[in-house]
C-alpha cells in the first residue's frame, strides 16, 4: 500500500521537487492539477476507506485470532486434560496389561500343570467339546480309546475305540443334553474289565461345555469278586457239607450206641440162654468196633487239617501188607457173598512206608469197595509193578461213581448220598484219609468209573525203594512196627498162663473201666490192686510193688504223667524200673510220644480190645525179664 502512495504523490507531484514552471504552463496546469488531486484525494479517500476495511478486517481478523487464541487456549487446556486422562488411563492400561500378563502366567501355569497332570494319571481319560470333539486326553487313553495327538478337534465318532460300547456316542449325547453322569462296566477287546464314567464338562461359569469320559481299570478287583463268590459258594458248600456231616456222625454214634444200649439191657434179661447171651456180646462187641474206627477216622481227619498226622517211614513189603488186609476183609465179603479176589505179584519191592497206615489205606479202599458192591458182586485187589511204581488197583463191578462227583470223591466230609434214606454207612472220611496218606508217602491215587451202575477202580501208586543187598531189605523188611500198634491179638491161654501169679497195678478214674480191667486181669490168674487216683496210685505202688503199671493219663487233681515221673524217681530196688503202660483215651501221635517220654513203656488208646491189652501186659513183663 505505502508503494501505491509513493507512486500517487509522484504522479501528483507531491513531495516533489521540480522546476518551477513558467506562468503559462502553470495556469494551463492547475485544472490539471487539480483533477490530478481530486483524482489523488479520491484515491487516498478510496485507499484512506480501504484502509479503514482493512483495518476493520484486521479488528476482525484479531477478534478472531483472540477469539482462536482463547479457543486454542481452551483446547489447549482440554488437551492438558485429555493428556492427564490418557496418562491416567494408559496406567490403568498399564494396571490392566499387568494384570492380564499375570492372569496369562497363571493360565499358562494352569495349562502347563493340566497337561503334566493328564500325562501323570495312570487313568484313561478323554475330553470333549459339546459336539463330542476331541479336545484332551491322557497318555493310558491312547491304547483304550484308540487316539492320537492328530486326533485333537477331530469329532469321536470317527474314532473306534477299544472297549466294547456299541452305543459310546448315544451316551455322551444323553449326558451333555441332560446334564446326569452315566456310570457302566464295560470290557476292552482283550477282555479286560473297566468302570466308565461320563460326566458333564462344566465351565467356570457352570455352562456344559462337552463331557469328560474316564476309564478305571477293575479287572483285578472283578476277579477279585468272583473268587470271593467262588470262595462264599465254597464256604456255603463246606457249611452245608458240615451240616450233612454232623447229621450223619449223629446217626452213625447213635446207632451203635442204641445197639450196646439194647444188648446190655437184653443180657440182664437173658438168664441162662448162652446163645442169645453170646449173640448179645457179639453185637456189643461189633457196636463197639464201629465206634473206635469212627473216632479213629475223625482223629485222623483232625491231624490231617491241623497237619500233625505223621508217617514213621521203612521198608514195607505191600504183598505182605495186602494179604494182611485181605485176611481182615475176608469175612466181610464172604457174609455179603461178594467174591474177593487177590492178584499179587510177589515180585514187587519194597516201599518206603508206615505199614500201619499203608494197611490203613488198603483197608478203607476195600471196605469201600465191599460196601457199594451188592451181594453176588466181585472185588478185584491187583497189586504189580508198572513203570518203577508199586501200583494197586481195587475194582469192583458195583454201584460205580456218578460223573459228577468223581472229581469231589476225595473231599473230606462229602458223600455222594447224605439223606436219611442212604443204604450206605459211613461219615465219607475215608477216602480223603487215603489220599492224604498216599500223598505223605509221595504217591498218588485217582478214582475212575464209567458211571452209575458200572463199578469203580481206585488206583494207588507208590515209588519203589532203591535196589539194596538182600540182607539189608530182609532186615529192614524184619524190623518190628511200632508199640502202638494193633496187631492181630494173640489171645487164648497162653496169656492167663503167663499172667498168672503176677502183681497188676491198675490206676483209672472211671469206675466201670477200673472194674472192668480188674475183673479181666484177675480172671487171667494176676493178683490186681487199683486205684482211682494218682495219689492214691502211688501210696499202692509203695504198698504193693507191682510187676506191672497200668496208668490212665487223663485224671482229676494229678495225672498219669505226674505219676509216672513219680514213679521213676524211685530207686531200682524201690520199683523206679517197674514197666508201665499207659491206657488212655488221649490217642493221638503227640499224647503217644509223650508217654514214652515221660516213662512208660508202652501207649494203648481206649477202647482196646482185651487180647492185644493182655498181649501188651506180657510183652511188659517178659520185657522185664528178659
Amino acid at each position: 500500500m505505502g508503494k501505491k502512495v509513493s507512486q500517487n504523490r509522484r504522479r501528483s507531484g507531491v513531495g516533489v521537487v521540480r522546476p518551477k514552471p513558467e506562468p503559462a504552463k502553470a495556469t494551463r496546469r492547475i485544472p490539471q492539477r487539480e483533477l490530478e488531486l481530486s483524482a489523488t484525494a479520491q484515491y487516498l479517500h478510496s485507499v484512506i476507506n480501504e484502509q479503514t476495511r482493512t483495518n476493520d478486517g484486521l479488528g476482525s481478523a484479531n477478534a478472531e485470532l483472540v477469539s482462536g487464541n482463547e479457543e486454542l487456549q481452551s483446547l489447549n487446556q482440554e488437551l492438558e486434560a485429555a493428556k492427564k486422562a490418557l496418562q491416567s488411563t494408559n496406567a490403568e492400561l498399564s494396571m490392566v496389561n499387568d494384570a492380564l500378563n499375570a492372569r496369562n502366567s497363571e493360565v499358562s501355569q494352569i495349562n502347563s500343570d493340566l497337561v503334566n497332570l493328564l500325562n501323570t494319571v495312570d487313568v484313561p481319560i478323554l475330553i470333549l467339546d459339546k459336539h463330542r470333539g476331541i479336545r484332551r486326553f491322557t497318555p493310558k487313553a491312547r491304547n483304550i480309546l484308540n487316539v492320537r495327538q492328530a486326533d485333537v478337534g477331530r469329532s469321536l465318532d470317527d474314532i473306534r475305540p477299544n472297549i466294547d460300547v456299541p452305543d459310546l456316542d448315544r451316551q455322551i449325547t444323553e449326558v451333555i443334553e441332560t446334564m446326569v453322569a452315566k456310570e457302566s462296566e464295560v470290557k476292552d477287546r482283550e477282555g479286560r474289565w473297566y468302570r466308565m464314567q461320563i460326566r458333564p464338562y462344566k465351565t467356570a461359569e457352570n455352562h456344559i461345555d462337552g463331557a469328560i469320559v474316564s476309564l478305571f481299570d477293575i479287572d483285578a478287583l472283578k476277579n477279585h469278586i468272583s473268587e470271593v463268590q467262588h470262595a462264599r459258594e465254597e464256604a456255603e458248600r463246606a457249611d452245608q457239607a458240615k451240616d450233612q456231616f454232623l447229621a450223619v456222625l449223629s446217626h452213625e454214634l447213635r446207632t451203635p450206641l442204641s445197639a450196646l444200649l439194647i444188648h446190655v439191657q437184653l443180657l440182664r434179661q437173658l438168664g441162662s440162654d448162652s446163645g442169645k447171651r453170646d449173640r448179645a456180646c457179639a453185637a456189643i462187641e461189633r457196636s463197639t468196633k464201629m465206634q473206635v474206627q469212627l473216632i479213629d477216622d475223625l482223629l485222623d481227619v483232625s491231624r490231617i487239617v491241623t497237619g500233625k498226622l505223621k508217617v514213621a517211614l521203612e521198608p514195607v513189603n505191600l504183598v505182605a501188607v495186602v494179604k494182611a488186609t485181605f485176611d481182615t476183609m475176608g469175612a466181610l465179603a464172604e457174609s455179603k457173598g461178594i467174591e474177593l479176589r487177590t492178584f499179587l505179584d510177589q515180585a514187587v519191592g519194597p516201599v518206603s512206608g508206615d505199614r500201619t497206615r499203608l494197611e490203613q489205606v488198603v483197608l478203607n479202599l476195600l471196605s469201600n469197595a465191599i460196601k457199594f458192591t451188592p451181594s453176588g458182586g466181585r472185588v478185584d485187589v491187583v497189586l504189580e509193578e508198572v513203570g518203577g511204581l508199586a501200583h494197586l488197583r481195587v475194582s469192583d463191578n458195583g454201584m460205580g461213581i456218578d460223573s459228577h462227583f468223581l472229581p469231589r470223591i476225595f473231599n473230606r466230609l462229602t458223600q455222594k448220598d447224605s439223606s436219611s434214606t442212604r443204604p450206605h454207612g459211613g461219615l465219607g472220611l475215608g477216602l480223603a484219609i487215603v489220599r492224604h496218606l498216599v500223598d505223605a508217602h509221595g504217591g498218588t491215587v485217582r478214582a475212575e468209573s464209567q458211571g452209575t451202575g458200572h463199578g469203580a477202580t481206585f488206583h494207588v501208586a507208590l515209588p519203589l525203594l532203591a535196589e539194596r543187598t538182600a540182607s539189608e531189605s530182609a532186615a529192614a523188611l524184619g524190623r518190628s512196627v511200632p508199640v502202638f500198634q494193633q496187631d492181630v491179638p494173640r489171645g487164648g491161654l497162653g496169656v492167663a498162663r503167663r499172667l498168672s501169679g503176677r502183681r497188676i497195678l491198675l490206676v483209672e478214674d472211671d469206675a466201670g473201666t477200673r472194674e472192668a480191667l480188674a475183673e479181666m486181669f484177675t480172671e487171667g490168674g494176676a493178683t490186681v490192686k487199683t486205684a482211682q487216683s494218682a495219689g492214691e496210685g502211688i501210696s499202692s505202688f509203695e504198698e504193693f510193688y507191682p510187676d506191672v503199671l497200668l496208668c490212665d493219663i487223663a485224671m482229676p487233681v494229678e495225672d498219669g504223667y505226674s505219676l509216672i515221673r513219680r514213679v521213676r524217681a524211685r530207686d531200682p530196688e524201690r520199683g523206679g524200673n517197674t514197666p508201665a503202660l499207659a491206657l488212655t483215651a488221649l490217642a493221638g501221635e503227640a499224647n503217644r510220644r509223650r508217654a514214652l517220654s515221660e516213662g512208660f513203656q508202652m501207649h494203648l488208646a481206649k477202647p482196646v480190645d482185651m487180647d492185644r491189652l493182655a498181649d501188651a501186659v506180657v510183652e511188659l513183663l517178659e520185657g522185664e525179664g528178659a
